[in-house]
């Protein structure tokens, strides 16, 4: 059977329509709002997906799913909750989106053709459980079953409806995760008839023509995702992710950045809770330039909104760094800033707690060429004072590694006696009028 072609999301996040079937009908697409909790469930006993940053706005009676092989879960296990997303305001007045009544379903039986990507409506087998729910705030929610789903031999689908007027249909852009391929459906209907596809999506730019196959699909996971309970004590955990971002307007995820010269070094990094709970215990940010620490603040989630670190929640933080002369001074040329998030609580995913961004920029001035051949600066490394001579009728400045400065002095005698002993272990930068010099404080 012939592919279909499927959506077709702008990666620029603004509201578009989009092609189903190389056919007439289109959907519309829009970013998610900047305060919408983000969690990713894959571990635990979370099955599923809820990171989305697009929204596809579907009619009425449209269905999405979570799909399970049979065989893929143990017989006797029991589903007894879902999450899933709904929003009745944010585009009530713009696109009409007023839904806040489901109905949850479990149909067993199902049979889909992962080649194609396609089944008939009935393909989903038989109605086993239906459930109605009402949303009465916007954001993620998690309805308990009435009665748990007590799992099979067979393959089964639990879906969603949106059943109380047109609705929204939350889809993650990140390419990276396809772990959910054909495992997420979702109803359309076409000349009068209903089918189910998978989350594969098209991304062909420029999109395809009406009538065209698209020819470049990936996959891309919806916001659904469902509690297994296989008898076994559940523990509690937290995913902590790191990232940096390139602006706080397009907030794309970035891992280099090219400064020109005079530019200063202004970052982005953010945090999140990936789930599947809240991080309630103290974590660590901490930050290193060139490998030398910059920040090392503990945080406590009993400082923020709720006095949690919710499931979703994220934070970005913008720090302006360092100039485009500091750098200078400090011979950076490429070099990596780094941020690092360690949660004391259970985080069984730590290979996401480091993010590192490459910083590459040109370098003007050479510290090693320095125009005042006659000062000297020892010990180095030191721990409690250094000595600095020949810098009479010059500014000294001291200068931890973020350009804050942490010392000054004004007309230096020839041999100067200057006090670290208070200064925290690290790199710092002595500034002599215009040169710069690296110096190790030791403890």
């Amino acid at each position: 059977m012939k592919k279909f072609t499927c959506l077709f999301i702008i990666m620029l996040f603004t509201i578009t329509s989009v092609s189903l079937f190389a056919q007439v009908q289109n959907l519309q697409s829009a970013k998610m709002p900047a305060d919408i909790t983000q969690t990713d469930l894959d571990k635990a006993h979370w099955e599923g997906h809820t990171d989305a940053s697009n929204v596809y706005f579907i009619p009425q009676g449209t269905e999405y799913a979570m799909r399970f092989t049979a065989g893929q879960l143990n017989a006797g296990d029991q589903i007894t909750k879902i999450r899933f997303y709904s929003n009745h305001e944010s585009w009530a007045d713009s696109h009409d989106v007023t839904n806040q009544s489901y109905v949850i379903r479990v149909y067993e039986g199902g049979s889909f053709d992962e080649i194609t990507g396609f089944a008939e409506y009935n393909d989903r087998g038989t109605e086993v459980y239906s459930q109605n729910y009402t949303a009465t705030n916007i954001g993620g929610q998690e309805v308990d079953f009435t009665t748990p789903y007590e799992v099979g031999s067979g393959e089964f689908w639990i879906s969603v409806e949106v059943s109380g007027g047109k609705g929204i249909m939350p889809v993650d852009l990140d390419e990276e995760v396809n772990i959910l391929q054909n495992r997420q459906l979702y109803t359309i209907e076409h000349e009068s008839e209903m089918f189910w596809l998978n989350n594969q999506f098209c991304i062909d730019d420029p999109p395809p023509a009406q009538g065209e196959d698209c020819q470049e699909f990936v996959f891309r996971p919806l916001w659904l995702a469902v509690f297994i309970d296989d008898g076994g004590t559940y523990e509690a955990s937290s995913d902590l992710e790191a990232f940096f971002i390139d602006n706080e307007t397009d907030q794309n995820i970035i891992t280099s950045l090219n400064l020109e010269a005079e530019d200063s070094l202004i970052i982005f990094p953010v945090f999140r809770n990936l789930g599947p709970d809240n991080a309630d215990e103290i974590f660590d940010f901490i930050l290193t330039v060139d490998d030398v620490e910059a920040i090392n603040a503990p945080l406590n989630p009993e400082e923020f909104p709720g006095g949690t670190f919710s499931v979703g929640q994220g934070f970005m933080e913008r720090i302006s760094l360092l100039s485009g002369e500091d750098m200078d001074g400090m011979e950076l040329e490429v070099f990596d800033v780094c941020l690092e998030i360690i949660y004391y609580g259970n985080d069984p995913d730590l290979s996401n707690n480091i993010a590192c961004l490459t910083v590459t920029r040109p370098l003007i001035i050479d510290v090693e060429n320095n125009t005042l051949e006659n000062i000297s600066i020892f010990p180095n490394p030191a721990s409690d004072n250094i000595i600095i001579t020949n810098a009479e009728n010059s500014k000294i400045t001291i200068l931890n590694i973020l350009g804050k400065v942490v010392s000054a002095i004004e007309n230096p005698s020839s041999y100067q006696d200057v006090d670290i002993s208070s200064l925290s272990a690290g790199t710092y930068f002595v500034r002599i009028d215009s040169e710069v010099f690296k110096i190790n404080v030791v403890k």
